[in-house]
């Protein structure tokens, strides 16, 4: 990976730009010293974190270790726990 050590697994990935956007993050990225790559993921990271996901359809509760939730305060439990979660990959928020 070039040299670089992340403190999590990165993953290659294939973005199609216009030639503008494109001509930018080449200027910035000379201009800065830091690899494309690294401002695209900053950039990423702020835009995704400003982002809500929507709640979920329905949950699944057979799975769940947490006896106190049913019905009358799924709604309740829900909203503490989907707020206090980071999104998991792959899912906006």
């Amino acid at each position: 990976m070039y040299g670089i050590c992340y403190n999590t697994p990165v993953r290659r990935t294939t973005f199609f730009l216009p030639d503008e956007l494109e001509r930018n993050l080449e200027e910035v990225a000379r201009r800065e010293g830091r690899p494309q790559a690294e401002l695209v993921r900053e950039a990423l990271t702020a835009y995704l974190s400003t982002r809500t996901r929507p709640p979920p359809r329905s949950v699944g509760m057979a799975s769940s270790t947490d006896r106190s939730v049913n019905s009358e305060n799924v709604k309740d439990w829900l909203h503490g726990e989907w707020d206090e979660q980071p999104p998991s990959p792959g899912h906006s928020r």
